[in-house]
């Protein structure tokens, strides 16, 4: 008889290959350049939907998705929430494994960010990792991150055993972070930082190594 937390590896781990084999499609069409065209009137479509009052805003949410800000929550998050040295040694292995994917990507992926024309970011301040440019832009970084975080607190979160937090309380802390992942999705693409193809195969990279992390963690 298959014990329930055999189960529960099996499909954390179904669902993070399936991922990770969307990244690699993704991957292949953004390399032979079948999205371009798609990219083009999404990032148009999206400029002219959103107003450019938000700009602030989405910009803000640039600073807090960087490598720096996210590496900090973290660190305090592993220190808080994961009682278990494992848990954490595994967390940051993954979450280090999908930079080395990023920079793999925009290092060898011929996949040039958007022209200036389209960049919409109202922040001048830059932390170190905004330096490391290599003028292609796939995959997206800040998707990856949001998407890794928005799984891994959801995770956390549902399987608190404190009594104050009913079920109805931690769906709708998760609904805050799905809705932080989904903003942070939209922001990269309406600031001109982005393309679509970028923070979709960032978000499935993200996604992929939080469920695989999932199997530790349950």
């Amino acid at each position: 008889m298959i014990h329930k937390r055999d189960q529960l590896s099996f499909h954390y781990a179904l669902v993070g290959i399936a991922f990770f084999c969307a990244f690699i499609l993704c991957s292949f069409l953004v390399g032979k350049n079948f999205l371009a065209s798609i990219d083009l009137k999404m990032t148009v479509h999206l400029q002219q939907l959103i107003p450019r009052r938000v700009d602030p805003f989405f910009s803000l949410l640039s600073l807090i998705g960087s490598f720096e800000v996210v590496t900090v929550f973290l660190i305090f998050f592993a220190l808080w929430k994961l009682k278990n040295n494992v848990h954490r040694i595994f967390l940051f292995f993954l979450y280090g494994a999908g930079h080395l994917f990023e920079l793999f990507g925009k290092t060898f992926f011929h996949h040039p960010s958007p022209p200036l024309v389209f960049f919409r970011n109202t922040f001048s301040f830059f932390f170190p990792s905004s330096f490391a440019e290599t003028g292609n832009s796939y995959p997206s970084g800040h998707a990856m991150r949001a998407a890794f975080v928005f799984v891994i607190v959801s995770f956390v979160t549902l399987q608190s055993k404190k009594k104050q937090f009913s079920q109805q309380k931690k769906l709708l802390f998760c609904a805050g972070y799905f809705l932080f992942y989904f903003i942070m999705f939209l922001s990269r693409i309406s600031l001109g930082e982005h393309w679509l193809s970028d923070v979709i195969g960032g978000s499935f990279l993200g996604f992929s190594l939080a469920f695989i992390l999932s199997i530790i963690l349950h």
